[in-house]
């Protein structure tokens, strides 16, 4: 590689990214930027918000940071836009594999620098555990790098996906490279309602499909029926739940399914859906929406394969993203005028989110489902909870180290691996409270009780644990809760260890 900013400008400075791998992805970049003859300056007035997904083109100061490796483990969308612009095209798909290993190999060399906690062994109990505090500053401070590692590797994934699904349909079919070949489809763009039109009847096109009434009324319907997304919201994580079947298997994030069990939950998503709707079965298609036949389609990544039979027809859009938790839905009229990928040997087209984006008409974008609790876990933390012993002291372990949010009663049965997850919260209450640590349920006095402390409110079946102290001159201002004839608050990590009194 030369040692020169594209072979014109300025030297190029020493490597500081955090590993090796980020050091070995800031070379490629630096490769392909010299392959192209451009400087950094260059490559700054190339990029644009479109090509790096909506976000701001980064100053000369940052891109020669990135370059260098700086801050290159969350730019994973910008990596993905060098390789875009700067490859020849017949190299562009092998580079981003490369590049997304590299980004996988840099999470794990992080990873692997987390800090263990110590452990002590809790009296009543036949396993070593941390201790009861769990040291609340360390668990935040590794939850926060974790919200990057998913971060990054969402990035880098997204990037790939998108470009690899390019390549695949339409490229081959366009020599040219267009502007929009680098928008990823996730996240999708934030939701700008127009004050004069109504969500269910907005576009992205700047020409609305206004003529098609039939997708109007289908769009209206469909949005009087979930106004707020919180059904549709309910749906993704009940089909989620029911293939990763936790209770059963343990798994608690769909990378772990296999490859028929991933293309289960498609027509699981299609039959839950019907379900929640009220939906009546179609002649031709999934649905039959106030008399107008429609299908649905759902995608993990914004990416849909639409067999032939589908052209001339409405089809709903789903797509729902694990790593951020959203989901958008969408409503088109498949046709010819639609911007389709190459078919494969049986016909299907690819479908993705930017390149149809003047024929879908949104009617939810980027809204929340409820996570799996597990999936936010330190590495670290999560091998301690799912340790092989008995499913009492996997409970314990999950209420001690994963404090002040609410967990799901599947993600208590994924834990347990039994569907009789209250009486094991009932068997490990006892040792709990000797340590302080209070486990509030869905019932009204845990509720009143989670009001109380202002934390987090959990529902019927769910459960949120806290450690609790004695309210003192130190924590004047802290929300209280009568526990017998004294006042408890929420405890610091500073707070000494302090059985409660007799909560259950």
């Amino acid at each position: 590689m030369g040692d020169r900013n594209g072979g014109k400008g300025r030297p190029w400075g020493p490597l500081r990214g955090e590993d090796d791998a980020l050091n070995r992805i800031a070379v490629l970049l630096r490769e392909q930027l010299e392959r192209a003859g451009l400087t950094l300056r260059d490559l700054q007035d190339r990029l644009t918000p479109e090509l790096l997904n909506d976000q701001p083109v980064p100053s000369a100061t940052t891109l020669s940071k990135r370059f260098s490796g700086e801050g290159l483990a969350a730019a994973g969308t910008l990596a993905a836009a060098v390789i875009g612009l700067c490859a020849p095209d017949e190299e562009v798909a092998g580079l981003l594999e490369k590049a997304q290993e590299l980004f996988a190999e840099s999470r794990r060399n992080r990873q692997q620098k987390l800090p263990e906690p110590p452990s002590v062994t809790q009296p009543g109990m036949d396993e070593s555990t941390d201790p009861p505090s769990l040291m609340a500053e360390q668990i935040a401070a590794l939850q926060v790098e974790l919200s990057a590692e998913r971060a990054a590797r969402y990035q880098s994934e997204a990037a790939v996906t998108f470009l690899l699904g390019y390549l695949a349909g339409t490229r081959a079919a366009k020599p040219e490279r267009p502007a929009a070949v680098l928008a990823l489809p996730e996240p999708l763009p934030a939701r700008t309602a127009a004050p004069s039109v109504a969500p269910w009847a907005r576009s992205t096109s700047p020409n609305p499909i206004a003529d098609d009434e039939e997708l109007l009324h289908v769009a209206g319907v469909m949005h009087s029926l979930d106004t707020d997304g919180s059904r549709f919201a309910r749906v993704i994580r009940t089909a989620f739940d029911k293939v990763l079947d936790g209770p059963l298997t343990g798994r608690y994030e769909l990378r772990q399914l296999g490859k028929t069990e991933k293309t289960y939950l498609s027509t699981l998503i299609e039959m839950t859906v019907q379900r929640e709707f009220g939906l009546a079965d179609g002649t031709a298609m999934d649905y039959l929406i106030d008399g107008v036949e429609v299908d649905l389609k759902f995608s993990q990544r914004g990416l849909w394969m639409i067999p032939p039979e589908l052209n001339g027809h409405l089809t709903l859009l789903l797509s729902a993203w694990e790593e951020t938790s959203t989901w958008s839905l969408g409503i088109c009229r498949i046709s010819s005028d639609l911007p389709l990928g190459r078919g494969n040997r049986d016909g299907n087209r690819m479908l993705s989110v930017r390149s149809a984006r003047e024929g879908i008409h949104w009617l939810h974008q980027q809204a929340e489902f409820p996570d799996n609790a597990l999936r936010s876990v330190p590495p670290h933390d999560l091998e301690a909870i799912l340790q092989p012993g008995a499913s009492r002291l996997r409970m314990a372990e999950l209420f001690r180290r994963v404090q002040g949010r609410v967990l799901s009663r599947n993600v208590l049965e994924t834990v347990t691996m039994s569907q009789d997850s209250m009486r094991r919260v009932r068997d490990v209450r006892p040792f709990l409270e000797a340590e302080g640590i209070a486990v509030l349920g869905g019932t009204p006095e845990g509720v009143r009780s989670a009001r109380k402390l202002w934390l987090p409110v959990p529902s019927y079946g769910d459960h949120l644990s806290v450690r609790l102290t004695r309210a003192g001159a130190a924590h004047e201002g802290a929300p209280t809760l009568l526990l017998g004839d004294e006042l408890w608050t929420v405890a610091r990590p500073e707070d000494p260890v302090e059985p409660l009194p007799q909560l259950s």
